[in-house]
């Protein structure tokens, strides 16, 4: 298992990061939102680290643990 620390990587590898689990990722001036997520979560976040701790379950299963 990879341990990963969100504040040691590059923003365009927390994105390639999102997308091993099958989440693409958008930024719309300075907010992040997951695409095509359903209505039933808050998909409004202020950082992309969040995004990758709110999909930590998800990449747990591919073999990343996150690190904050």
């Amino acid at each position: 298992m990879s341990e990963v620390k969100l504040s040691e990587i590059p923003k365009y590898k927390k994105f390639q990061l999102a997308s091993v689990a099958g989440y693409k990722i958008i930024q719309i001036n300075n907010r992040y939102k997951i695409d095509g997520a359903d209505n039933y979560i808050d998909n409004d976040f202020r950082s992309i680290d969040d995004i990758l701790k709110f999909i930590s379950p998800d990449l747990k299963r591919k073999g990343f643990n996150i690190a904050a």
